[in-house]
């Protein structure tokens, strides 16, 4: 995923609009970590906030994610790390 990244925010490769995610399941628990690439900076707190709402929830739908943090990356940013970042605790159990 790290270098996925790193490749589109350096002008390469596909990811403008896209959300790479990864899982992991500890007992039962699905822990995902998403990171969505944006062509352009978020300004607004809550236009990430709903964003990020909707992929999280799309991950738990089909992942069956209990804990999910979703990654805000913009191409253009000024930050080595992050842009936004939301955590998200769903119900459910891994099947």
């Amino acid at each position: 995923m790290a270098a996925t990244v790193r490749r589109w925010r350096s002008g390469g490769g596909k990811g403008a609009g896209d959300t790479l995610s990864a899982q992991t399941v500890v007992g039962d628990r699905v822990f995902v970590v998403a990171v969505h690439m944006a062509r352009v900076h978020l300004v607004d707190g809550e236009e990430w906030r709903a964003m990020s709402r909707m992929i999280g929830l799309d991950l738990a739908e089909k992942l069956g994610a209990t804990d999910c943090v979703v990654i805000l990356k913009s191409r253009r940013s000024k930050s080595p790390t992050f842009d936004g970042v939301s955590f998200f605790r769903f119900p459910g159990s891994a099947n």
